[in-house]
């Protein structure tokens, strides 16, 4: 993108999360730039949403970037449009949810998708409550 250089994603393998793959490839980025004479390299959006702590803004900052923010200027065109705009609906249902609520429900689908994984992996059924079957339970 004429001076600006941008990596869009970067994926490794969780087996070799001991070698640090992404600080390397973004180390070989950052020279690559500099022997092209590039002024910025670009690593995507700093945060997404509300997700303001999460491991790859953490990632972000440690590597040294940092986030810049462009004014946006959004311009209803017609009474749907300026409704939509005051309600904050052009930010969509993950920008409109409060940065803490967001970080519970991450937490949870997190604590979900590791006891499925763990399920899935042994074979075992959740444990049941104690009590006869069909038995009421205070």
């Amino acid at each position: 993108m004429g001076q600006v250089a941008a990596i869009l994603h970067i994926v490794s393998m969780d087996q070799h999360y001991d070698k640090r793959p992404a600080n390397a490839l973004i180390t070989k980025s950052v020279e690559i730039c500099e022997a092209k004479g590039m002024t910025h390299l670009l690593y995507g959006k700093f945060t997404y949403g509300n997700k303001t702590n999460s491991p790859l803004t953490e990632f972000k900052h440690r590597m040294g970037f940092e986030q810049v923010n462009f004014p946006r200027y959004y311009i209803p065109l017609t009474l749907k449009g300026r409704v939509a705009v005051s309600l904050g609906l052009h930010r969509g249902l993950i920008g409109m949810l409060p940065a803490g609520l967001l970080a519970f429900l991450l937490k949870t689908r997190a604590g979900f998708y590791k006891t499925v994984s763990a399920i899935s992996r042994t074979g075992a059924k959740p444990a049941e409550p104690e009590g006869e079957p069909g038995e009421a339970r205070a």
